[in-house]
């Protein structure tokens, strides 16, 4: 074939553009095989952990609810009504609940400021130094700040829900064992 034909000339040009185009593709950050076994094996104890509970309340079940109604009223020595400290070993059970569930919050609104404070001050996301799970675009610039801001609102979320737990529980409590 003559090398002045068409075809040979849009195969020189689009070999061009897929070099131009390939210049100007954005950074992959590599996945980091530690990070990815760690996180591997903080979701296979947390599993551990959950089934273990489940089991656990499974079989100790009717022993908690035994406590936590307290003794049975005893009719021949003139007890009407159940323990008053029922409600207290309610409140016990539940302020444990409400930490459990607070705790998980406020570390991780306290990941993501930190990260989203890493974001805005280094332009970039992921920041510098941070493992990734997967093979992940590096954002810079301006889209790095707006991800960063948005990590950054996800924990002022977090710490709001992590305050108002623990508000409204006892307030609910307060009401029920009025």
């Amino acid at each position: 074939m003559n090398s002045s034909s068409p075809r040979s000339v849009r195969s020189v040009s689009q070999n061009d553009a897929s070099s131009a185009a390939r210049a100007a593709d954005p950074e992959i950050q590599p996945a980091d095989p530690r990070a990815r076994r760690l996180a591997l094996a903080i979701l296979a104890a947390v599993t551990l952990v959950a089934a273990g509970l489940a089991f656990g309340l499974e079989t100790a079940g009717p022993s908690i609810a035994e406590w936590l109604a307290g003794p049975a009223p005893d009719p021949e020595a003139g007890e009407a009504v159940a323990d008053a400290g029922a409600g207290g070993r309610i409140a016990i059970v539940v302020a444990v609940l409400v930490v459990v569930v607070t705790i998980p919050l406020g570390v991780g609104a306290l990941w993501l400021m930190r990260t989203g404070a890493r974001c805005r001050e280094s332009r970039r996301f992921p920041p510098p130094g941070f493992a990734v799970l997967r093979p992940t675009r590096v954002q810079t610039g301006d889209a790095a700040v707006r991800r960063g801001r948005a990590l950054t609102a996800v924990a002022a979320l977090l710490v709001v829900a992590g305050l108002a737990i623990p508000a409204f529980t006892a307030m609910i409590l307060a009401t029920m064992l009025a």
